[in-house]
């Protein structure tokens, strides 16, 4: 079965570790993707303000420190077109605690953002492809991300590979809000 996640991203988008001076691209693809969220009727997303250049402190610290997996905090990469930040992407190998556990190596994809000009593009699926052979170097076999139960956040996530799971953990109201997804990279004959 061939995998539609290839670890190449579409020709012409560029997927690496997020650097200092990728900061402001970042914050305009995360108020771009806060607008769109909106316009998908999350409520909450209108309540949240706009990142502004004052609040870039905590992005340029996680840029400047998480160059490794060595620390829990995570990373972040960022997807570029001719230069252009155009997405970006937060993992870290611990996992919420809401989550339950699994008994695997595994990855959780906190964020993911992509700027409304550029979705549909593959820039999502890029990012994603990157992360899986990052996954692949640190010995993960699964991938897990949340997301909230808005159809077109769901159907992105199946798009990009990910299986919807039954939420067994302890956080109240959980499966009427969000959704767990798990991405399983064992070979077919070692899954369960």
């Amino acid at each position: 079965m061939s995998n539609p996640l290839a670890a190449t991203p579409p020709a012409g988008i560029a997927v690496r570790p997020a650097r200092t001076e990728d900061v402001p691209g970042m914050l305009l693809v995360s108020n771009s993707s806060q607008q769109w969220l909106i316009a998908q009727g999350l409520a909450s997303a209108a309540e949240q303000p706009p990142i502004t250049p004052d609040r870039m402190g905590w992005f340029t610290k996680k840029a400047e420190q998480d160059t490794d997996w060595s620390t829990n905090t995570g990373r972040i990469f960022v997807a570029q077109i001719g230069g252009l930040v155009v997405g970006w992407c937060m993992a870290t190998l611990a996992w919420p605690p809401h989550l339950p556990d699994v008994d695997l190596n595994q990855l959780y994809l906190s964020a993911i953002y992509v700027h409304q000009d550029y979705m549909k593009q593959g820039v999502a699926r890029a990012l994603i492809g990157f992360l899986k052979t990052e996954a692949a170097k640190q010995h993960v076999e699964l991938i897990r991300a949340e997301c909230k139960r808005i159809g077109k956040l769901v159907e992105y996530h199946e798009l990009w590979g990910f299986q919807p799971v039954e939420y067994t953990g302890f956080a109240p109201d959980y499966e009427e809000k969000m959704q767990l997804f798990h991405m399983d990279l064992r070979p077919e004959d070692e899954r369960d």
